[in-house]
């Protein structure tokens, strides 16, 4: 690996080492003219080797500059010094979702959101022609909002086009990698998908699908194994996030979510869901007392059967108050005309059961 801490590429003074694997290097620049810091990607001693692979990085810059979306990390820059080819990029420093995910599973609604805003970029990026293949929680970048970044695009493609690799070795991050793309069949957008689906779920279940002793072990474990049930993981999961995963993680494309696009909009449902409120927060469920008012306070029953209340007393005095009523009228009548036929005495209302008043159901 070349050392080229305090060197300047271009108009660019490197500062510091952020990254290293095996495909390219992450450094911390200034850019004096602009007052500004930004992060330089420098690809790896092994791909400068091959005499094509300049001319292909810089058709790859030019297409990945051109992709602005809020949820892609953007390309400022790309240039060549000194027989070293870099791609400039926004320089964040609040981590990523790999670091967020090692601190243990998160939150269903923070899942939904950060996967969602993942799959929109996918989903932009597909439309401009552009399939990521190495999608994982190492190459997502977290902005101090919290909001996803992906970052990486093409890099994957580049070392693909390069290296001349063995039938027996994969090319990608093992973890995340779809069944076709570990058997070297064709990739394409389902491919991406499906790297996401491994990622949604190891945000909810706090662990990865497929794990192995070697990395070819967890490789073909996409293509052979059966996936854990989530929610056999996290028995706290929903339905709904259970069937997402499962249908992004189908082993055959053609019955995973079809676009990235798709795979959002289930995701958005899903999170939209939490700002309304269930069923059982607004209404109780038969049979469910405990979600009853306590008696005494509004609309309480203190006989304990649900869908039937007592009058209230204020209403019973109202009914009481309307008898005398009538009575101290019908006294007066009598006392005047005296007590004319098919017209009740006192003494006959009172011994006339009154009509029984309803209660509210």
């Amino acid at each position: 690996m070349i050392d080229l801490i305090g060197r300047t590429l271009g108009a660019y003074q490197i500062l510091e080492q952020l990254g290293v694997g095996g495909m390219a290097t992450v450094y911390k620049a200034y850019h004096p003219a602009m007052d500004r810091y930004v992060a330089l990607k420098v690809p790896s001693a092994a791909l400068l080797e091959d005499s094509e692979f300049r001319a292909r990085f810089q058709r790859e810059a030019r297409i990945i500059a051109q992709l602005e979306h809020p949820h892609i990390l953007p390309v400022h820059d790309f240039g060549e010094d000194g027989g070293v080819p870099y791609l400039v990029m926004r320089y964040v420093d609040s981590g990523t979702l790999r670091d967020l995910a090692d601190r243990g599973r998160l939150p269903l609604e923070q899942s939904a959101r950060l996967v969602a805003e993942i799959a929109e970029a996918l989903a932009y990026a597909h439309g401009k022609g552009v399939v990521h293949r190495d999608v994982k929680p190492g190459n997502v970048l977290l902005d101090h909002e919290g909001s996803s970044l992906l970052t990486d695009f093409g890099i994957a493609k580049l070392v693909e086009q390069t290296l001349v690799l063995s039938s027996m070795v994969p090319l990608g991050t093992p973890y995340y990698m779809a069944p076709e793309q570990v058997n070297g069949k064709p990739v394409d957008a389902r491919t991406d998908i499906y790297a996401l689906g491994v990622v949604l779920y190891e945000l909810l279940t706090g662990r990865r699908p497929f794990e192995g002793e070697t990395p070819l072990a967890v490789a073909f474990k996409h293509v052979n194994d059966h996936l854990p049930p989530p929610r056999q993981i996290n028995p706290d999961l929903p339905e709904v996030a259970e069937r997402i995963i499962l249908k992004a993680m189908a082993k055959d494309p053609d019955n995973r979510y079809q676009s990235a696009v798709d795979f959002a909009r289930d995701l958005r449902r899903w999170q939209a869901s939490f700002d309304r409120p269930t069923a059982d927060e607004t209404t109780p469920a038969l049979g469910d007392a405990s979600k009853l008012s306590a008696p005494g306070g509004a609309g309480s029953s203190s006989d304990g059967k649900l869908g039937r209340r007592r009058t209230p007393t204020w209403g019973i005095a109202a009914v009481a108050g309307a008898i005398v009523v009538v009575l101290l009228g019908i006294l007066t009548l009598h006392s005047v005309l005296g007590s004319p036929t098919g017209v009740a005495t006192p003494a006959a209302v009172l011994a006339t059961p009154s009509a029984p008043v309803a209660t509210p159901n």
